[in-house]
């Protein structure tokens, strides 16, 4: 990757580095670039593991009991549906 860095490129990279970020910001850098580096191997991980999964084999079912969310929500109003006014005075007459 970086062929015939000696000893002495790598202190005047750190330096440089050093002197731009500081001391105080240095292990934040560093942190964001391992958080980084984590998240590219874990996605990488996940496209080899689809394109090595077989075309023909069928995608996981679910095994939960009991209707999905989606399933327990009411269905929204109708567009021409006049909601009354809710009062506490007694029945509304439309």
């Amino acid at each position: 990757m970086l062929p015939n860095v000696g000893t002495w490129e790598l202190i005047v990279i750190l330096l440089v580095v050093f002197l731009l970020f500081g001391s105080k910001r240095l292990p934040e850098v560093a942190s964001g670039l391992g958080k980084g580096i984590r998240a590219f191997r874990r996605e990488l991980q996940g496209i080899s593991d689809e394109i090595r999964r077989p075309v023909d084999s069928t995608p996981p079912t679910r095994t939960s009991a009991g209707p999905s969310r989606a399933d327990r929500q009411s269905p929204p109003p109708a567009a021409n549906q006049v909601e009354a006014p809710k009062n506490d005075d007694g029945p509304v007459m439309l």
